[in-house]
């Protein structure tokens, strides 16, 4: 407490970014895309073995779709 007191700034709460359960998946997704920038998630989770959803939000292949310097992105 005393640390707190005698800084000039307001206490911080810091924790470690854990990522993202699909981050493993992420080179798949991408790969995936770049094949067919259209295809569905629902497909995409299929293909690459994924029995849960990638809907963590936000979600991932919307992430990638989405994101301008994707591969999927170019040439729209």
């Amino acid at each position: 407490m005393s640390r707190a007191l005698s800084s000039d700034q307001p206490p911080k709460y810091r924790r470690p970014l854990k990522g993202s359960a699909v981050d493993t998946v992420e080179p798949a997704v991408r790969e995936l895309l770049k094949q067919a920038p259209t295809m569905p998630v629902t497909v995409i989770a299929e293909r690459i073995g994924r029995e849960r959803g990638l809907t963590i939000s936000p979600t991932p292949a919307g992430a990638v779709r989405s994101h301008p310097g994707a591969p999927a992105a170019r040439g729209r």
